[in-house]
């Protein structure tokens, strides 16, 4: 039986936080054309030459010639519900068709019920001539994606107005794309909703934008996969992603600035896989164990990018990664820094990766399997060519180091 996001993940209880304000972070900044190579974003055509509407285009194109679909006898009290009207009636698709969804300006779904997306073979982009925000009301997701694939393009905001969650995306044949420019931000937990994106089965893809102040996670993968390219995770509670199945690869992007409720304030893995070739984990924090990662089921397989900053408050360590029973961890690149780290990155924020136990314990890395002792760790950096794996070798002796382990 699968745990709700935001959920204690070693005991399965939510905990009792009451209404929590998101966290904010600065603006976000658009460009004034949408950032994908399928539209022209010449002068004289692309996004800033067509008028708010539907458009669908064998060569995937928007020109100034380009005219709307007419949507007058569609059910449904706004553009995005007509356009997704009509598209639902297109059941014959046999190859991938192309619609664009253009909003120009502030804009609210005001919906009870969730935007369903179950065409195949439609591959549907919203995209903003100007900032537009996406709003619903209601317990209720914004999107659910049971086939076909939405793209959310520049200039596209989805912030509900209560107590709802991103998007779903369910079923093997969907599929959910951001872009540059695109946000979704302050979904609050109720009854298992307020995650900024849930994968069920499907595929999201993560090449930009932003997820920011959701209550019950970023992103959540129970199955499926999560691939992370780009972008930003940030200011969430309930871990920045939580991987409880499927697969999470991060090969760019950055996770920073998120808390959770327990353990691992920026990815929390208590089932399936993650692997890390790229980007940066940092800044996060964790009341317990783990402030940059945890892992108690599944694995963890880092080859690349940095871990670093992060936060562990407890006693028990595992600033930058904590392995508890159950998990799986091998490094054979990337950086995880310690606490003998002074430096800063560009932003001024600290390298080193924090523990509450002084100078000692697993400030970069601690890891346990079964009883409380012994346990082994590792507090200064793990270097690009620091290998280190939860096989081991491990040391005998309580104080002495092998393989980049010491045992206490």
């Amino acid at each position: 039986m699968k745990k709700a996001p935001g959920t204690d993940r070693l005991t399965g209880v939510m905990p009792d936080i009451g209404f929590r304000s998101p966290v904010f972070h600065s603006p976000l900044t658009y460009d004034s054309h949408i950032s994908f190579a399928a539209c022209d974003t010449t002068p004289g055509g692309g996004i800033d030459s067509v008028a708010e509407g539907l458009y669908e285009s064998a060569a995937d194109a928007l020109t100034a010639d380009s005219q709307p679909v007419n949507l007058s006898s569609e059910f449904g009290g706004n553009i995005i519900a007509k356009a997704l009207s009509y598209i639902g009636k297109q059941t014959n698709l046999l190859i991938d068709t192309y619609y664009t969804i253009v909003l120009d300006g502030p804009y609210s779904m005001d919906v009870v019920s969730t935007a369903n997306i179950k065409t195949t073979n439609a591959v549907i982009t919203l995209v903003g001539k100007t900032p537009a925000k996406i709003r619903s009301y209601g317990d209720a997701w914004l999107f659910w994606i049971e086939d076909g694939t939405l793209v959310l393009g520049n200039n596209i905001t989805l912030s509900p107005s209560y107590y709802s969650g991103g998007v779903r995306v369910d079923g093997s044949s969907a599929a959910l794309i951001m872009q540059d420019g695109a946000a979704i931000t302050r979904n609050i937990d109720n009854a298992g909703s307020g995650s900024g994106v849930v994968v069920h089965g499907g595929s999201f893809d993560m090449n930009g934008g932003t997820i920011f102040g959701n209550t019950s996670g970023g992103v959540v993968v129970y199955g499926g996969s999560f691939d992370m390219s780009g972008g930003t995770i940030s200011g969430n509670k309930g871990s920045g992603v939580v991987v409880d199945g499927g697969n999470f690869t991060m090969s760019g992007g950055t996770i920073s600035g998120n808390s959770s409720y327990s353990y691992g304030g920026g990815v929390n893995v208590c089932g399936g896989s993650f692997t890390m070739d790229g980007g940066t984990i940092s800044g996060n924090t964790a009341p317990s164990y783990g402030g940059g990662v945890f892992i108690s089921g599944g694995n963890f397989d880092m080859s690349g990018g940095i871990i670093s900053g992060n936060v562990s408050s407890s006693s028990y360590g595992g600033g930058g990664v904590y392995v508890y029973t159950g998990g799986s961890f091998a490094k054979t690149g990337g950086i995880i820094y310690g606490s003998e780290e002074t430096g800063s990155d560009k932003e001024g924020n600290p390298l080193k990766n924090i523990t509450s136990q002084g100078d000692a314990w697993g400030h970069a890395v601690r890891y346990i399997d079964g009883s409380s002792i012994p346990f082994y760790y590792r507090d200064v950096t793990l270097d690009k060519d620091d290998n280190i794996s939860t096989t081991g070798p491990f040391p005998a002796v309580s104080g002495e180091s092998l393989g980049n382990w010491t045992r206490r």
